[in-house]
């Protein structure tokens, strides 16, 4: 207080109350039936108060309580004390690191649970935020701060105080992300696989991409594609080829010019020459074939709410997320790791994400979605569809995977997204079952339905109202396609002009079928090739064409599609 002068000069000072000024002498009050010693303050400090009791000691500001420490007979400090702000605890610091000059090493509250924070004594800037071990010793996941400028450096893990492996660097406002590929501590063990722009968002001590940035190839250690990034959201990209822009930017090797024959030397006439010895040629160099990149072992992972997404090893292939998992993300990434061959996410995760990419996964060969996923729309009545399922801004696509064989979706995943909905070069794709029939499902309740250039599908299942208002349904082009299957009100379409159907070159399709009322607003309706019809059950269905085009078609099919007069 005022009569410890001599602290002054001690960084921290404040918490030993260095500055205070009393007021009066200390009073004994009776609060909840107990005993206390009250001392008030004034000046800058007149807004607090200390109540002590015994040893403890509890600072309160306008009633608030804002520190708690244990004091000796004679008022001297004792310990560690617990500072608060807004009634909540702050942090947990020791008078000795005041008192000693030696780096604050504070125990702070932290949303995501107890961290240890250390302050340089010579800068007061922030050396490390992470976890600790009973030692308070830096042990598990931690950022470390520059001493001298605050200026973060890297994300790591610590063992016993030391750094065991690098999970990011940080250099101004670039990160490079690493692979966990253990201790990767020397530089040429880091392996790295994206490099770019970020934001860091301290309440989720997560590092979010945010602007440009570039992934990079495992084994060349060179960029393969460009993106931009906005809160964590690929926003626009484009592939780089061996790092360059385009395929023709790499300049080619000239040829080495062939060297001159030598001429051949004046032979030596000789009386009787020996006949010259056969010259035999060198046999051709074999060439080796280029070496394949081995297979993995597999590798299966399962995501749980405790999961950071930098624990996923690169090689893993089948990927599990639990229920309800990873709603707190804004974005999706999938495409970095390349030796997925299935991918399934139980029900309710992803709430918050807005694009679902998959793109260039070659040995994937299923994706399982359950319900409820990728949406805000959980399960709302029928009466509700309107005002909560229309987000254009959300999208859907999986492209170019070419081992890819089923996509499976459950009830009300993707419910509100209303953006492209987008399948293309899927060379085995075979079944896509969207929802459930007979029960309301509201897949893309908004998005239009477009299938075409699928070799080898051979299945289309929608449940209740997927795709209920498809402005623009065109199937097309899928030779193999043998059945297609809807539910109550499917690709029902919307009541305005520009609401169209088209069934286009689909040789082997043998049943379509519906529970009741899908088709039913398209004004515009193209039918061509689809000779085999067997099975054609839509009920309800073409109550407002304006004009058709019909060729090729079953009649059990073509005669259901009448002009509304």
């Amino acid at each position: 207080m005022d009569s410890n002068n001599g602290l002054q000069t001690l960084k921290g000072g404040e918490f030993l109350l260095d500055g205070y000024i009393t007021l009066g002498e200390q009073k004994e009050i009776t609060f909840g039936g107990s005993k206390y010693t009250l001392q008030c303050f004034e000046g800058d400090h007149e807004d607090e108060y200390l109540l002590k009791k015994d040893q403890k000691v509890c600072l309160f500001q306008n009633g608030v309580l804002k520190m708690i420490y244990e004091e000796e007979a004679d008022g001297a400090q004792i310990g560690e004390f617990t500072r608060f702000e807004n009634g909540c605890v702050s942090f947990v610091q020791s008078f000795d690191d005041i008192l000693d000059n030696r780096n604050f090493n504070r125990i702070v509250n932290h949303v995501n649970g107890k961290r240890m924070e250390i302050y340089s004594h010579d800068s007061d800037k922030l050396m490390y935020h992470g976890e600790f071990n009973e030692r308070r010793e830096r042990e598990g996941w931690g950022i470390q701060y520059d001493e001298t400028s605050g200026r973060m450096l890297l994300e790591g893990i610590w063992k016993g105080n030391k750094l065991v492996e690098i999970i990011r660097k940080i250099e101004g406002t670039i990160m490079i992300e690493f692979k966990r590929n253990g201790n990767n501590t020397t530089a040429s063990n880091r392996v790295p696989f994206y490099v770019g722009e970020f934001i860091y968002d301290e309440s989720k001590e997560s590092f979010i991409r945010n602007g440009r940035g570039y992934w990079i190839d495992e084994e060349t250690r060179i960029a393969t594609r460009e993106v931009e990034w906005k809160d964590g959201v690929e926003v626009s990209g484009r592939d780089l080829y061996d790092g360059w822009y385009t395929r023709s930017t790499t300049p080619k090797p000239k040829p080495k010019p062939k060297p001159k024959p030598k001429p051949a030397p004046m032979p030596v006439p000789a009386p009787a020459p020996a006949p010259a010895p056969k010259r035999e040629e060198p046999a051709p160099k074999r060439e080796e074939p280029a070496p394949k990149r081995e297979e993995p072992a597999p590798l299966r992972f399962s995501v749980t709410g405790s999961t950071k997404w930098t624990d996923v090893s690169l090689q893993v292939t089948d990927l599990t997320i639990s229920s309800n998992c990873c709603n707190d993300l804004n974005a999706l990434d999938l495409n970095r790791f390349e030796w997925l061959r299935s991918i399934e996410i139980g029900n309710e995760c992803f709430g918050s994400v807005q694009t679902f990419k998959i793109d260039g996964l070659n040995r994937l060969k299923s994706i399982k979605i359950g319900n409820n996923s990728f949406t805000q729309r959980k399960n709302d009545e029928e009466e509700n569809e309107n005002e909560n399922g229309d987000s254009e801004s959300k999208s859907f696509h999986i492209l170019n995977c070419g081992s890819l064989k089923s996509i499976q979706i459950g009830e009300y995943s993707f419910s509100d997204f209303a953006g492209d909905f987008e399948l293309s070069n899927l060379p085995q794709l075979q079944s896509i079952q969207i929802g459930t029939i007979g029960n309301d499902s509201s897949n893309f309740l908004y998005s239009s339905f477009e299938i075409r250039d699928l070799p080898n599908l051979q299945s289309i299942t929608l449940g209740d109202f997927a795709f209920a208002g498809s402005l623009s349904t065109i199937i097309e082009n899928l030779p193999s396609l043998q059945s297609i299957r809807l539910g109550w009100c499917v690709l029902h379409g919307i009541n305005v002009d520009s609401c169209s159907l088209t069934l286009r070159n689909l040789p082997n399709l043998t049943s379509i079928t519906s529970v009741k009322w899908s088709f039913q607003y398209p004004r515009v309706v193209t039918l061509e090739n689809i000779p085999n019809l067997q099975n054609v059950k839509l009920p309800y269905s073409f109550q407002k064409v304006r004009s058709k085009s019909i060729s090729n078609v079953s009649s059990i099919l073509a005669d259901l599609v009448e002009i509304d007069e």
